[in-house]
């Protein structure tokens, strides 16, 4: 009866987060996604932790396309961004899209793309996760030079190399842009 009063106030972000988490230990699927998408939907912070719904494809089999996770988004700016971060950002480009990827090249690395390969530091970054047969993205965004990671500028690739849109496309990441590093993934099957 505690619990089903508590689900009257559907405003309180906090008080939905708390909500899904039992409904977590429950393992009852739909109840934890229902209050999982109001707390992403009310937008609002939870002490340290901000929640998303994965949108796309971008990071598969890591995240799964409606999968909800929680990232640390006041810790992250005042520590070390570290290789292989799995990272919510905002799109440079427009700042109302939010992207998730994993940093693969920090500042002073040598980046560059040859034959739809991705190169960090003249070493191939190998990929078994890649499940679809070529990439959606146009040909002109395949192969570039190599280039230096600028200070406070991220290289961040979807772990689904072959259908993501990522610092490839958009370039590399200003560390003011990125949100903060994914701690928690809640699968919602």
């Amino acid at each position: 009866h505690y619990l089903k009063a508590l689900e009257m106030n559907e405003d309180d972000a906090e008080l939905n987060y708390r909500i899904a988490l039992v409904y977590l230990l429950q393992n009852n699927v739909e109840k934890k996604k229902l209050y999982f998408r109001r707390v992403a939907e009310l937008d609002e912070n939870i002490g340290y932790m901000k929640t998303f719904e994965v949108g796309n494809v971008g990071m598969m089999p890591t995240l799964l396309h409606g999968d909800f996770v929680g990232i640390d988004w006041l810790r992250y700016n005042y520590v070390k961004i570290n290789k292989n971060d799995v990272v919510v950002f905002y799109n440079p480009l427009n700042s109302e899209e939010i992207g998730i990827g994993r940093i693969r090249g920090v500042p002073g690395d040598k980046v560059k793309v040859i034959n739809k390969k991705l190169y960090i530091n003249n070493i191939e970054e190998l990929n078994k996760n890649n499940t679809l047969n070529d990439m959606i993205i146009p040909d002109e965004f395949r192969d570039f030079r190599e280039f230096k990671v600028k200070n406070n500028k991220y290289f961040i690739v979807g772990d689904n190399l072959y259908d993501t849109y990522d610092s490839r496309m958009i370039g590399p990441i200003n560390k003011n842009k990125i949100i903060g590093k994914i701690w928690i993934r809640i699968n919602v099957p």
